[in-house]
């Protein structure tokens, strides 16, 4: 099986954000990665689950407002 690992530049990419921004986050220790000697590498499938686990939902009657609002 072979799982797709990612350079700052592909991650970056992926998640639409600046380099400078991921190497922030690094840094903060609030995005998972592996280190190798001194190249970061970010799994993935690693990479999602660090995204589920940070998504937030939205309370439904306060989307269903929202959308009542919105759709005047």
């Amino acid at each position: 099986m072979s799982e797709e690992i990612m350079t700052v530049e592909e991650l970056a990419k992926y998640l639409d954000l600046a380099e400078s921004t991921i190497y922030q986050k690094v840094h903060e220790k609030s995005i998972p990665f592996t280190k190798i000697k001194n190249l970061l590498r970010f799994p993935k499938s690693v990479i999602d689950e660090w995204l589920l686990s940070n998504t937030v939902y939205t309370d439904e009657p306060l989307f269903e407002e929202f959308a009542r609002w919105h759709s005047r």
